[in-house]
């Protein structure tokens, strides 16, 4: 052939089979025969490159082989082939064509045409290897499962919520790594993100911090929706997948792929309802007056959103049959009173004359009296205004916290509709006044703790109010502090040597309304009328002033949701986080220091002790949250080169601590009676659950088996789970997070196994 771009034709003395007849004396030795002999006593299968080289190199040289035998035949010299350099003439090609495949021919492996197909004038192709076999068709297999996928989630908001349960179930079996690899970001010298503040330190994620601005999950199909960084459900399942990385556990099922597995409150099932109940019926007078005195005893002095004197005042018309009857916001409003004075005293007393479905019966007569139109579709009013908040209160009573949060941003808004954030300078009555100023700071409470439990931006801004803190009288003594509280700035002055610091005094605005009374110069009558009234709050303490303190303390906390856990913060250096750690923990210490001694967490006075566990509660559940970001990074051990330091470790063991003193507030052995009578029962569970994520995380993470720490830790985590397993009997939110609880210490905590 003289075609140059055509490889030339197979001669027989090039093949394999020829070189292996030669004797090997017969073959010059030179650099190229010994190239040759290399690969003949290989069987020449080394790839066509390496023998093109050898004919390349040696092309110049020329190239003689010997026939004959090796008795002494005459040597011919066959001439030089000028070969391309890019051309195979023998040894074993790297990929064979279809054709020679199929034949199990050997394959020149030239292209597009290797010699074999072009002498046979067919067409030659050669397929894919393995590998690209294998990369197609994971690329097919991944679009199945893509479009599966989106049929699934198609169909699943029309499915039953078991059906749904399952749809999300195989969903997030799909997302597993990338939710592993999203939500820990457990540092590696390979894959730990790094930045560099301003002071130059290494900010690895530290406390899951990419898991505060951004979301890996679909919350959409999910009862409880999106659970922010400071709740305790995302501490608890963060803690789990940390435990199950760390420990290489594999998992059994699906349910832990998705925060809701770590849920254990009651979103995903409906309100109790019921349908045939007649709005209009009342109970019998003395059990009004028995629910009455529960609900006035027990919660208005932690939730003082209505007006005492005037419910009583209003249930004496309501039950007098000649007078005309009440509006239907207020009979909402008395109903919904009735629900929660209700549950607690089923739980407590178990009484015969009240039914387990009594609370249930109240909160269906709400209902029906417009509690739900009221709220989407008429303009607000003080009314409305309560029966919201009220009806926030209840939904988190039975477990419903994500609606409870939902209905308390409608009693917000409403409240922000009437202006209640802002001082109020009208000609109203200053009782009014106070009442105004009492509903706010009662709905700002319920939407911090809400905030605190669904982890979820507060919806209320420190910037944007200015009602002054509730002043430190309960009801039935305005009247006789009339004088006071009408002098704005002796009431300021009042609340200010209370609650020293706290941003909400407004003593000093330039209120036209307020100029008018000058601040008490030092010395006078009215500066030491106020010193007496301190000096005789501090010795005997009522409702309102503890009220006070738990606002005060209320502040602390909104204020360390948005510096700690904001989506900004994920941007900052970790020393700056640590100083508002510092500064946050300070104010939280200095608010202890202000508690009168009556009022001490662990040595006041036995007549104010439920005013004391409730005050320690709240206490403790605010330095956990405060140091709870240490405690997450020293658990995650991110970056050898970004070591946490002293000050995270302190705080971190603080953390722990703090969980240890709220468990000190229980009693040993658990007892349903004393949680009633005593603890803020609406909020026990998540006290509960705070505590004990805290410590699992120092069980599991921090501690050394055996150690002293380790057995001081197990102890309190013991004591913990008596106390779900006891409050799991009667309370179905509890019930789910013993089951939470209880798989991970069955797992991992071979001690307490049963």
């Amino acid at each position: 052939m003289s075609d140059n771009s055509r490889p030339p034709p197979f001669l027989p003395s090039f093949q394999a089979s020829s070189f292996s007849e030669l004797p090997e004396n017969d073959i010059p030795l030179d650099s190229g025969g010994a190239s040759l002999r290399a690969q003949q006593s290989q069987g020449l299968r080394g790839p066509h490159e390496a023998v093109n080289s050898v004919f390349s190199e040696h092309s110049t040289a020329g190239l003689e082989v010997i026939a004959g035998d090796r008795a002494g035949s005459s040597k011919v010299k066959i001439p030089r082939l000028n070969l391309p350099t890019t051309w195979t003439t023998s040894g074993r090609v790297s990929r064979a064509c279809e054709n020679c495949r199929e034949q199990k021919a050997k394959c020149s492996g030239h292209r597009p045409t290797c010699q074999r197909c072009q002498e046979a004038g067919i067409r030659c192709s050669y397929g894919d290897r393995k590998r690209e076999k294998m990369a197609k068709q994971l690329n097919d297999l991944t679009s199945q499962v893509k479009a599966y996928e989106d049929l699934l989630r198609g169909l699943s908001p029309k499915l039953d919520s078991e059906s749904a349960k399952q749809v999300e179930q195989v969903l997030t079996e799909q997302s597993v790594d990338e939710d592993l690899s999203s939500q820990f970001q457990v540092a590696t010298p390979t894959t730990a993100p790094v930045m560099h503040g301003d002071s130059g330190t290494s900010l690895t994620s530290a406390f899951s911090r990419n898991a505060l601005d951004s979301t890996s999950e679909d919350f959409d199909r999910q009862a409880m929706g999106f659970v922010g960084e400071h709740s305790e459900i995302a501490w608890l399942y963060r803690l789990k997948r940390l435990v199950q990385r760390s420990n290489s556990v594999p998992k059994k099922s699906r349910d832990g792929d998705s925060i809701a597995s770590t849920s254990f409150y009651l979103d995903d099932s409906k309100i109790p309802y019921l349908n045939d109940v007649d709005p209009i019926q009342r109970p019998p007078l003395a059990v009004a007056e028995q629910l009455l005195r529960t609900y006035f005893k027990v919660v208005h002095p932690s939730f003082p959103i209505v007006r005492k004197s005037h419910i009583i005042t209003q249930i004496t018309r309501y039950y007098d049959p000649d007078s005309a009857g009440p509006p239907r916001k207020w009979l909402a409003m008395l109903n919904l009173i009735f629900a929660i004075a209700a549950r607690y005293t089923h739980s407590l007393c178990n009484v015969a004359e009240i039914s387990p479905d009594d609370s249930v019966v109240y909160f269906s007569r709400a209902l029906k009296l417009g509690v739900m139109g009221t709220v989407l579709l008429d303009h607000p009013d003080a009314q409305q205004v309560q029966v919201e908040g009220l009806t926030s209160f209840y939904l988190m009573s039975v477990g419903q916290v994500n609606r409870s949060w939902k209905v308390c941003g409608y009693a917000i808004r409403s409240a922000l509709t009437l202006g209640l954030h802002l001082r109020n300078e009208s000609s109203v009555r200053n009782v009014t006044k106070e009442t105004k100023y009492t509903v706010w700071w009662s709905l700002y409470l319920l939407d911090c703790s809400l905030c605190v439990i669904t982890g979820r931006p507060p919806s209320v801004s420190d910037d944007f109010c200015t009602t002054p803190l509730p002043a430190p009288f309960i009801e039935e003594e305005f009247d006789d502090e009339q004088d006071l509280i009408a002098h704005l700035k002796v009431r300021d002055t009042l609340v200010k040597a209370i609650c020293p610091g706290n941003p909400q005094n407004f003593a000093d605005t330039g209120s036209p309304e307020i100029s008018r009374f000058q601040a008490p110069s030092p010395g006078s009558q009215c500066e030491q009328d106020v010193a007496g009234i301190v000096e005789s709050l501090t010795s005997t303490p009522n409702s309102a002033l503890v009220f006070l303190y738990t606002v005060d303390l209320a502040t602390i906390i909104h204020e360390s949701i948005g510096i700690l856990y904001a989506p900004g913060v994920a941007r900052k250096p970790w020393r700056e986080i640590e100083g508002a750690i510092s500064a946050l923990n300070s104010k939280a210490d200095a608010w202890l220091t202000r508690l009168p001694t009556t009022l001490h967490l662990s040595q006041g006075a036995g007549a104010f002790q439920r005013e004391r566990v409730n005050l320690a509660f709240s206490f403790y559940s605010a330095k956990i949250l405060i140091t709870q970001p240490c405690l997450s990074r020293i658990s995650q051990k991110t970056d050898g080169n970004d070591s946490p330091g002293g000050f995270c470790e302190m705080m971190a063991m603080m953390c722990i601590e703090s969980a240890n003193q709220m468990l000190e507030l229980l009693p040993d052995s658990p007892d349903l009676a004393w949680v009633y009578r005593v603890s803020p029962w609406w909020y026990l569970l998540h006290y509960l659950m705070q505590s004990i994520t805290v410590l699992l995380h120092g069980l599991l993470l921090l501690t050394k088996p055996g150690s002293a720490a380790y057995r001081n830790v197990l102890d309190r985590v013991q004591k913990s789970s008596r106390w779900l397993t006891e409050m799991s009997l009667e309370d179905p939110s509890s019930e789910r997070a013993w089951l939470v609880c209880g798989e991970l210490i069955s797992e991992h905590v071979p001690e307490l196994k049963n």
